[in-house]
């Protein structure tokens, strides 16, 4: 049976994660009394479970979680940036596009992001996922500096770039989200 940790928060609303040591993190209102919490914890247990058995599963393929302390995600930071002037450019220049201004940030819940400005945007982690997973995410954002949207052209553009681009999208919706995870509980630990 999973243990659950419940914490109060500012928050309108009740949340549950499931955290690296697979325990379940219950995120309650300051205010919610213990009956509630209670019974919450009653009505989604099952849920709760499926959760964590998910997460293990999960977690088990993909190896151990790196720790995200400070000093991990400055050199973490350190490394994508290396990766990005390495690969950037000529991914840029294969698709026949320029970009404006490229920043390394502790995103918690995307992998990266384009703007209208031609601006781009990506997550510290970067350096840590498979190279073939941070190439796609790469071409992804430049291939935006072309088409600002998700259509059939953009999509036809990732693909001439990385005709296997499905391989790193299926990576990263199996993974992504744990690497994500942890770097959204560290950021709520480093906050208190």
């Amino acid at each position: 049976m999973v243990e659950i940790i419940v914490k109060k928060v500012k928050a309108k609303s009740f949340s549950i994660r499931i955290t690296p040591d697979g325990k379940a993190e219950l995120r309650v209102p300051l205010r919610t009394s213990r009956r509630t919490v209670e019974d919450v914890i009653r009505r989604y247990r099952p849920k709760i479970e499926e959760m964590a058995r998910k997460q293990q599963k999960v977690a088990a393929e993909f190896g151990a979680l790196p720790a995200l302390d400070e000093k991990a995600l400055a050199s973490y930071t350190k490394q994508t940036r290396q990766l990005l002037s390495e690969r950037l450019d000529g991914f840029a220049a294969q698709i026949g596009v320029t970009y404006h201004r490229v920043s390394v940030k502790k995103q918690v819940s995307r992998w990266g992001s384009c703007s209208g400005k031609g601006n781009l945007k990506f997550n510290c982690l970067l350096s840590l996922l498979p190279p073939d997973v941070a190439d796609y995410i790469m071409v992804h954002e430049l291939c935006h500096l072309k088409q600002l949207n998700h259509s059939p052209a953009f999509w036809a553009e990732v693909a001439r770039v990385l005709p296997q681009y499905r391989q790193s999208e299926r990576w990263l919706k199996r993974y992504g989200h744990i690497l994500l995870g942890q770097l959204r509980l560290s950021k709520e630990e480093r906050n208190g």
